[in-house]
């Protein structure tokens, strides 16, 4: 009797935190950065609220309806993690184009003491997937991009490019470049830049951003790696890179709303790719995504992770489509040359 009055109250406790969770979004961190936090959490805040639910109907007690409604409260952000789309692949049609975004981190690989990657490297996920336009983030520094720049242009299919001297940011069409711009924050890796590519007789401005680093993955490798929860260390650990992931939530929530107030601007219809190192339950992500189609809750099927790091089932990476376009796919590719996976989705001039 103790231990189900126990767990019944941690179950409360639990669906309270949840409900936080399903408000990050509509809080800007920049008043408050603290509630930024529990959307971070949200994956497992699920799959403990799963939990309850069989724990309860194998007791035969009603306190199931508890998490299940709470589950069925925020399914919204349960797509936001998990893909239903169960279409087949559409036949192409004239007016499609797919667009791919990558945090190319450099060509490194995850693993350590490994080479770059040579610019041939490129060629299975370029063969696979044949992007039309190509989004990289964290692309090498201008000392070391000609090789890439080289093979992209020309064995890649993608002769048209833009990219700032200065930054880690790029863009590569098949389609001719029109208007272009670029502006980096306080660094040359975070930013964002757009591209008007001309389709024939419709012009499509292509964004590619990167917003604030969270700067926590190194930690969140050492914490996994020790696994000495009981350490005071640790956790002082723990909370440090709580810390930082809410301080750098605000300074994303300050560049989304630049960027947003940008993009509602745009002449054209507009994509919006790239590397946001925040989840969809964030305010970054409402921010951005606001009247936008996310292609993988039009498109994606299972698990949308997108970052390989410690920190299990992050989707930090997005391809967002103004109405005027039309989602066709969206497919998550597979590399050995980033922590990021590379993200394709084709898409159709309506």
């Amino acid at each position: 009797m103790v231990i189900t009055h126990f767990l019944r109250w941690l179950n409360v406790g639990l669906v309270a935190f949840t409900l936080l969770a399903y408000a990050s979004p509509f809080f800007s961190p920049i008043a408050f950065w603290p509630l930024a936090v529990p959307g971070l959490f949200y994956p497992w805040l699920l799959l403990f609220n799963l939990l309850f639910v069989v724990y309860w109907l194998l007791k035969s007690k009603p306190h199931f309806l508890l998490s299940l409604g709470c589950i069925l409260l925020g399914f919204f952000y349960l797509q936001g993690f998990y893909g239903f789309s169960f279409s087949g692949k559409a036949a192409d049609t004239e007016r499609d184009f797919a667009v791919m975004s990558f945090n190319c981190h450099g060509f490194w690989p995850k693993g350590k003491n490994a080479e770059r990657a040579a610019p041939d490297a490129l060629a299975e996920l370029l063969d696979t997937h044949q992007p039309d336009v190509l989004c990289l983030q964290e692309f090498p520094h201008p000392d070391l991009a000609t090789p890439y720049i080289n093979y992209l242009t020309k064995q890649g299919g993608l002769p048209h490019y833009y990219r700032d001297n200065k930054g880690a940011l790029a863009i590569f069409s098949r389609f001719p470049i029109e208007k272009k711009s670029v502006h980096y924050f306080t660094n040359n890796a975070n930013g964002y830049m757009f591209a008007d590519l001309s389709m024939g007789r419709q012009t499509v401005r292509v964004y590619n951003v990167h917003l604030q680093t969270n700067a926590v993955s190194k930690m969140a490798d050492r914490i996994a790696s020790e696994k000495q929860f009981q350490e005071t260390e640790t956790w002082l650990r723990i909370k440090g890179m709580l810390g930082r992931y809410g301080r750098s939530a605000r300074r994303r929530a300050e560049q989304a709303n630049e960027i947003a107030a940008h993009v509602n601007q745009c002449p054209h219809p507009a994509l919006v790719c790239g590397d946001f190192n925040d989840v969809p339950t964030s305010y970054t992500y409402r921010t951005l995504s606001d009247s936008r189609q996310d292609a993988f809750r039009a498109k994606g099927r299972g698990l949308g992770t997108t970052f390989s790091g410690s920190v299990p089932m992050l989707r930090i990476d997005y391809i967002l489509a103004d109405q005027a376009l039309r989602i066709r796919s969206y497919a998550r590719a597979r590399t050995e040359f980033s922590d990021h996976y590379p993200i394709v989705s084709k898409i159709e001039l309506r």
